[in-house]
């Protein structure tokens, strides 16, 4: 990994639902500025919404995560620490600058103008005025959102927060904490919206999905880290295929859009279908149930995911059958036995030609004689996987 930096980048999920590809994006690009940088990736769960927060969510964003190949240097969990919040909320109370109210601490908002350089979008302007007071800390003694929010980043010494647009509207009830505690503030960087094919929000209505689901639907971590890496962000080639340690090495916030990208599930479908045929026949082997290392070089180039692979190797179970076989099969399946010398392709083909079958029925009976259906496999490498008597065995079945 490197030596460390002084800059500190953070993933801070909420464990109230699945990781969902904003979320994820969001993850990504932290983890890729911060290796790209040498910098500290802290995983902060920020679990404060005690009624939608679960242990269950928590688990499956880290598990997620670690499925996409991002790793964190500390860790986190903003409900063991609420001390440190209500500490200094005192401190703001003792100086007038936050007050009592049916049982919560809340901030007094002073009315002025705020100015930041977004890394992402550039100059941005709050206008204060337009707030109320908001709350520090609930009444239930959990800190409030914003709070919670500042004091971390202070405390763990975050210098880049990289979050979405939707979170535009509450950096200025941030810096406004910032200014009174008298605390340096990140730099912030705010990337652009994930829409759905009909540049509508990305909803489950219209294609977006979790990590969960993506792992579950049988794509490749690889392809998803990716797929999600170039949501927003744009490469100097034209290049879209790259692993993790080239992205790691050509990151930089100057090259992430303004503009909102778009969920292409064609597009991940393409890619994973790439990372599928790139991996190696000892790598996919160990998705195959007794695979073999022949097995998985006859299959790689049909898979798209790997919830094709069961389809893939149906023919290695014992077939059944529906409806009789042809008249001519019976003296098929004796001259293929006693040819052994012949090729397969040029045996069913002189047969074929000689016995005036049309090839696509010759080609079917045999498949369906020796796997039990009409599609699958090149039916030449079935037989040379099968071997001559395995094959003899099942299309002899057929016919009893």
């Amino acid at each position: 990994m490197g030596k460390i930096g002084k800059n500190v980048y953070r993933l801070a999920p909420s464990p109230s639902g699945l990781m969902h590809i904003g979320n994820a994006r969001t993850f990504v690009f932290n983890y890729l500025l911060a290796k790209h940088t040498g910098s500290k990736l802290i995983l902060r769960i920020e679990d404060t919404d005690l009624q939608r927060s679960t242990p269950e969510f928590e688990q499956a964003i880290i598990n997620g995560l670690k499925w996409l190949g991002i790793e964190w240097d500390e860790f986190y969990r903003q409900s063991e620490r609420n001390r440190i919040y209500q500490d200094y909320a005192n401190l703001l109370i003792n100086e007038g600058k936050a007050y009592l109210e049916d049982g919560a601490v809340k901030f007094k908002v002073r009315a002025t103008i705020i100015n930041i350089n977004d890394s992402v979008r550039g100059n941005i302007k709050f206008d204060t005025n337009l707030q109320d007071d908001f709350v520090l800390i609930k009444s239930n003694g959990s800190p409030g959102f914003h709070w919670a929010n500042v004091v971390d980043d202070h405390e763990m010494g975050i210098t880049h927060v990289i979050r979405g647009e939707d979170h535009i509207s509450n950096t200025s009830k941030q810096l406004l904490l910032y200014e009174v505690m008298g605390w340096e503030p990140p730099e912030y960087g705010h990337i652009s919206l994930i829409l759905a094919m009909d540049k509508s929000k990305l909803s489950k209505r219209n294609g977006a999905m979790s990590i969960d689901q993506l792992r579950d639907e049988g794509y490749l971590p690889g392809a998803v880290f990716n797929f999600i890496a170039l949501l927003g962000w744009a490469p100097t080639s034209n290049d879209e295929i790259f692993p993790k340690a080239e992205l790691i090495s050509m990151y930089s916030i100057d090259r992430v859009s303004k503009s909102n990208s778009i969920f292409n599930i064609e597009k991940l479908k393409w890619m994973n279908k790439e990372y599928m045929k790139r991996l190696t026949l000892n790598e996919l082997v160990k998705f195959i149930p007794n695979g073999t290392l022949t097995l998985a070089e006859m299959i790689r180039p049909k898979l798209n995911t790997l919830l094709d692979i069961p389809k893939c190797i149906e023919f290695l179970d014992e077939p059944t059958y529906e409806g009789t076989a042809p008249k001519w099969f019976n003296d098929f399946i004796g001259y293929f036995n006693i040819h052994d010398a012949v090729e397969p392709p040029i045996l069913i083909n002189s047969y074929a030609t000689t016995n005036n079958i049309p090839k696509n029925d010759m080609f079917s009976a045999v498949r369906y004689g020796i796997t039990g259906s009409v599609s699958g496999l090149p039916l030449f490498q079935v037989i040379d996987y099968l071997g001559r008597d395995e094959c003899i065995r099942r299309m002899r079945k057929w016919l009893f």
